[in-house]
């Protein structure tokens, strides 16, 4: 308790967090974090709906995520970014603690790493050493820090890490990584542009890489697949008895189900825009696919727990129609975008 009431005396414990709600992507953290801070921006929306519309597929190690520039690393035109390493940290004997209080009293959210090993809010606690992103938004009178993520009951979600837990965890990690401090950036504006959405949403449609359009800032893996193109290789790779680890890999089909909940609240938003007209038919038949691939997320949750193999069948049989069915009312969709 002596490091704990070190804290207590120095900031007399006050609680202070900052506004944080649960974004519209989390299956992956570097998206969640990122998109739980800039929708605090005013112009979220406009900036979010001209992007994550196209897809990306590694299909050498089954890997679906969604576009980015990812030339631009540290890239959020929507915040404004401060970065310093651990070692420095480190080196110049700064205090963790107090440098993340500092930080959120000055509106900043701390992104670092820790190793969930000493987190009890962690699956891996006292199981497996395992260093991974956290969030920080605040601090209590309890001597915890706020923090969000994937808890010991594999839920998306906010919850505490005690000051001894937090210390021993950031510690315990001996090479070097970045520490993030993120705030909106007010300052910062961005407007909604059609014909870019337009673009990207034509190169998904026709599996068009479209790292093409920004080569100028160098060139990505050849072996990624783009767009619709994307059902086919991952029925190749699910259906291919080898690659047994990808079947137990929730991750790519939450995903492109998160693209589908992306899609769907998309066409809303264009149409509030007044770029559309036939908005209800246009949401309730991309709404259907929405549906239909979370129905497969949860035929292949169904998998990793039974093992039945038909399950993953009756899955990947479903590919083909749905891809059918999304390029027909994304057509659609651009036919009525004006």
């Amino acid at each position: 308790m002596i490091l704990v009431n070190k804290y207590i005396i120095q900031y007399f414990m006050q609680e202070n967090k900052l506004h944080l709600e649960l974004p519209p992507i989390i299956g992956y953290l570097h998206h969640a974090y990122h998109l739980s801070i800039a929708q605090e921006h005013p112009d979220f929306q406009d900036w979010f709906n001209c992007n994550y519309i196209q897809m990306k597929y590694y299909s050498a190690r089954g890997w679906l995520n969604f576009y980015s520039l990812d030339i631009l690393y540290n890239y959020y035109p929507l915040l404004d970014l401060e970065v310093l390493s651990n070692r420095t940290i480190k080196s110049c004997k700064i205090d963790i603690i107090e440098f993340i209080v500092n930080c959120i009293d000055n509106g900043y959210y701390v992104w670092l790493y820790l190793d969930e090993y000493y987190d009890p809010g962690k699956k891996n606690y006292k199981e497996v050493h395992h260093k991974h992103e956290y969030l920080l938004y605040g601090y209590n009178d309890k001597s915890e820090l706020h923090t969000v993520g994937f808890n010991n009951q594999s839920v998306y979600a906010f919850y505490e890490i005690g000051f001894d837990n937090f210390l021993t965890a950031y510690n315990s990690i001996e090479e070097n990584f970045e520490i993030k401090m993120l705030r909106p950036n007010i300052k910062n504006s961005y407007e909604f542009d059609i014909f870019n959405t337009k673009d990207i949403l034509d190169d998904y449609i026709n599996s068009r890489d479209t790292s093409i359009r920004n080569r100028m800032f160098g060139t990505t893996s050849s072996d990624i697949v783009y767009g619709l193109d994307i059902y086919k290789h991952m029925r190749i790779n699910l259906e291919d008895p080898k690659n047994s680890n990808l079947r137990y890999d929730i991750r790519p089909l939450h995903i492109m189900w998160e693209h589908k909940k992306c899609m769907t609240s998309r066409i809303k938003f264009l149409y509030e825009k007044n770029h559309i007209n036939n908005y209800k038919f246009l949401y309730s038949e991309y709404e259907k696919i929405e549906e239909r691939v979370l129905s497969l997320r949860n035929l292949q949750l169904k998998f990793i727990v039974t093992g039945k193999e038909d399950l993953i069948k009756k899955l990947t049989n479903s590919f083909d129609e749905i891809r059918k069915q999304e390029k027909k009312i994304l057509i659609e969709l651009m036919e009525s975008i004006h």
